[in-house]
């Protein structure tokens, strides 16, 4: 949706080169997971006395899946983490107000793009030699397709792969863009069979790939507005007088200022920059609604290859699904059409991302802050009896509704607390399983592999912070050599649990940007490609300088 005329204009945007970082971590969150030596996916773990302190497997994919739905319509989070690899089935709300911009008056017919903001559309009126936006309401339900991931970033490296290879079957590497015609056209006639009306993707914020406008919407208004800065758009040298034969044609066209028009327009780094705000705004996207239930992904193990290039491939930033097989791709098309034609009430209702939401709230900041007391011993601004102290704290505050009086150390046991680990039993399998909700006997699959997920994020929390309160229990005991050897070990486990959760929460601009800045993540294509690489959030300033 992107012309490749902003791609040249990135470098006006004005960022603010502030010397920013994500975490002490960051670069980890951002390119690793963390891989342990444990036993092979599927071994029954932290079901019993001797088992619950095990990681994940390598090959579970838990928090991965995880991420996905918590990070379903969340800009920042799927700008994040741009390669998707799943569908969700959707629907765009009756009342829906959505915009189109072009260069002519003309509304359009078939498959064409649609933005939930103005600001969005804008841009694509504005670049051209005639303004014209396009407001619509959705009469009825709009049925959708939606891609996870930055899936409208027309880049190589996997952002695309998976609409590709649905029409296609295979992927393409280079000029992805000059394919966007054709791309939205296959997958219209996908969606057709399918009984879809479109898909939606994520371009500076989420856009829409109508197939045909002339269902399901009504013409709000069709308006010819002021173009932005005038010397960017019009050809030089600018027609030499107001006299000339073509001034009516200029103006018509939108190449010159409309008859009384005084003063400057805008910038072209305030259009784009003003498009990548409107998609902060909305965090979750409000105005779609996402079948979780109906979820087909990659990630599930059954698609061998594609687990196999994980295991390989530990990079969260070039994870791609584009080596699945020819097989493989006519499974996943299987299971969309099965999860768009499953009945409606096969559902179980679960509001599963919101169970994702709780747990993040739950658990980011104070995980956050652990790894922050602990920091703070190895950059010397406290001693490790001191970290100790308000880690064993911390620990009391997170496991509070699991601290059962009854789990606690035997009295009989000559061991330390840290080294016979089965009183602690209780308080993980607590921790992990409270905030799972049940599924009945005959619940989709697709819901099945879900709350199986979920639960592997949350046995994972529970298993590193219960096995730091077996170490934290008697610590105040102890001497300075074992506080010291514990605290480092903490950190340890602390920095990889959260690489391995790798929560979009956590990546934000530090220091915080001043009062004339926003936070901003680099985003295609209104990014140089160095910072697209790194994603490192950067300052921005409001008056785009």
């Amino acid at each position: 949706m992107f012309s490749s005329t902003l791609v040249a204009l990135s470098n006006s945007l004005g960022l603010a080169c502030l010397p920013l970082s994500v975490l002490a971590l960051s670069d980890d969150i951002l390119s690793t997971q963390a891989l342990f030596n444990v036993p092979a996916f599927g071994a029954n773990q932290g079901e019993s006395t001797q088992t619950w302190n095990y990681p994940p497997s390598r090959e579970a994919p838990h928090n991965l899946v995880f991420n996905a739905i918590d990070s379903v319509l969340n800009s920042w989070a799927s700008k994040l983490y741009r390669n998707g690899h799943a569908f969700f089935p959707a629907t765009i709300p009756r009342g829906t107000v959505l915009y189109h911009g072009k260069d002519a008056h003309a509304q359009p017919t078939g498959p064409e793009w649609l933005a939930f903001d103005p600001e969005h559309s804008y841009m694509f009126s504005t670049f051209s030699s005639r303004s014209w936006l396009l407001t619509y309401e959705v009469n009825d339900a709009l049925k959708m397709g939606m891609f996870d991931g930055s899936s409208a970033a027309k880049m190589d490296g996997g952002s695309m792969d998976l609409q590709d290879m649905l029409i296609w079957g295979w992927t393409i590497e280079e000029n992805l863009g000059s394919r966007e015609n054709e791309r939205i056209e296959q997958l219209c006639q996908w969606g057709e069979e399918l009984g879809l009306d479109g898909f939606i993707r994520l371009e500076v914020s989420y856009e829409i790939m109508l197939c045909d406008f002339t269902k399901k919407l009504r013409v709000v208004s069709q308006s010819k507005l002021t173009p932005s800065n005038i010397a960017d758009v019009v050809p030089q040298p600018v027609p030499p007088t107001f006299e000339s034969t073509s001034l009516a044609e200029n103006i018509s066209e939108g190449r010159l200022p409309p008859p009384g028009w005084i003063g400057s327009f805008r910038s072209l780094p305030s259009v784009i920059t003003e498009a990548l705000l409107a998609g902060q705004w909305h965090t979750p996207e409000s105005r779609v609604k996402v079948d979780m239930s109906r979820y087909v992904t990659f990630l599930n193990p059954k698609f061998t290859s594609v687990t196999t290039y994980r295991k390989e491939n530990p990079s969260r930033l070039g994870f791609r699904i584009g080596n699945a097989t020819a097989e493989e791709i006519s499974t996943f098309k299987s299971d969309v059409v099965t999860a768009l034609q499953a009945a409606p009430d096969a559902a179980s209702g679960i509001d599963w991302r919101s169970i994702s939401r709780v747990i993040v709230e739950r658990f980011s900041d104070r995980l956050e802050r652990l790894n922050h007391t602990l920091s703070r011993v190895d950059d010397g601004s406290i001693n490790a009896s001191t970290a100790a102290s308000s880690v064993r704290s911390q620990l009391q505050v997170m496991l509070m509704p699991y601290l059962l009086t009854h789990a606690v150390p035997s009295n009989d046991s000559s061991a330390s607390p840290d080294a016979d680990i089965a009183w602690a039993k209780p308080i993980h399998d607590m921790c992990s399983i409270t905030l799972i909700p049940r599924l009945g006997d005959d619940a989709l699959e697709s819901e099945v592999f879900l709350r199986e997920s979920i639960h592997g994020v949350t046995k994972e929390i529970c298993r590193v912070v219960t096995l730091l309160w077996t170490s934290a229990y008697d610590i105040e005991f102890q001497p300075v050599s074992v506080i010291e050897s514990r605290v480092s070990r903490w950190g340890r486990q602390v920095r990889e649990l959260m690489t391995w959760l790798g929560w979009a929460s956590w990546v934000r601009c530090r220091p915080a940007c001043s009062d004339d800045s926003f936070c901003y993540l680099p985003t295609w294509s209104a990014s140089p490609d160095a910072e697209l690489a790194s994603m490192e959030p950067k300052c921005m300033r409001w008056d785009h300088s």
